[in-house]
């Protein structure tokens, strides 16, 4: 399941990066013809904050376990010990990562509830924008839980 999450995840990814490049083109070619596209600037503004988040999934980044560890003790310990600190280190990732997701969802409800939107000419609601942040949050976890589960299992990667 989370090799099909991934490429769905890494295909609107992509999707969202060539959008992003095509409207920041677009815009350059109505700024000199003089065509105006006060649209285009906070449309490529959500496309770089969601690229942003996701493209923390997309880059394989997660995959490739990026995580600060202390490898003079990681090496140094024997195999069960390192299991064991790797296991601790992705537990208090997924802490952070809850708390960012928690904030993240009680943003997005009240400006759901309170209906703000923003103030470009596309009044869009905020709660579009800040979704990403508890999503992202979501499939970090998830990914993370895998990681976990392969330790525990002692799957290698």
């Amino acid at each position: 399941m989370l090799r099909r999450v991934d490429r769905t995840i890494c295909l609107i990814f992509g999707l969202v990066v060539f959008l992003a490049a095509c409207l920041i083109s677009l815009s350059i070619v109505f700024r000199e013809t003089g065509v105006g596209h006060s649209w285009i600037d906070p449309v490529v503004r959500y496309a770089i904050l969601w690229c942003a988040l996701l493209g923390l999934w997309a880059s394989s980044g997660l995959k490739q376990d990026p995580h600060i560890s202390a490898e003079m003790l990681v090496s140094r310990a024997g195999p069960d010990m390192a299991r064991l600190l790797g296991v601790i280190r992705y537990l208090i990732a997924i802490c952070f990562m809850a708390v960012l997701g928690y904030y993240g969802w009680v943003q997005v409800a009240n400006e759901l509830r309170t209906g703000i939107k923003e103030q470009s000419i596309l009044s869009l609601p905020y709660a579009w924008l800040h979704m990403v942040i508890p999503l992202a949050a979501a499939l970090y976890v998830m990914i993370t839980l895998a990681r976990i589960r392969d330790i525990i299992l002692r799957r290698d990667r």
